[in-house]
């Protein structure tokens, strides 16, 4: 089990994208206070309930990925950044660059996901 040895580079773009999603909150709870304001006719109910449901999607995914950085940055902090929470070994560099919050390396990963689609499929 190898662990990052320098992972200041991966803090500062996970601490970079936990900001933007702050801010990409921040601005999804203004226009869902917007959407709130008291609709004059049913045509513009109907248009805020149809927008506001992609503003709740969007809102999830954000939250689990502030999860996951915030998570990822705890890592950092005991030093068991880039390392797999399923088996235990090293995350692949290249993952890391392209997602810094990857719990999963990408075979266990891509196992997890087979597995989720399955279950979703027997339900």
């Amino acid at each position: 089990m190898t662990v990052v040895s320098d992972p200041s580079p991966f803090k500062e773009k996970l601490l970079k994208r936990r900001g933007e999603i702050i801010s990409s909150r921040d601005r999804l709870h203004d226009a869902r206070q917007d959407l709130q304001q008291p609709a004059v006719e049913m045509e513009e109910t109907a248009q805020k309930e149809h927008l506001s449901q992609p503003i709740g999607l969007l809102d999830n995914q954000e939250e689990r990925e502030l999860q996951d950085i915030n998570s990822a940055l705890g890592k950092i902090e005991i030093g068991t950044y880039g390392i797999c929470e399923y088996c235990g070994e090293e995350i692949a560099p290249e993952r890391l660059e392209a997602l810094p919050w990857a719990r999963y390396c990408i075979e266990d990963a891509e196992k997890l996901e087979r597995e989720s689609r399955l279950s979703a499929e027997e339900a």
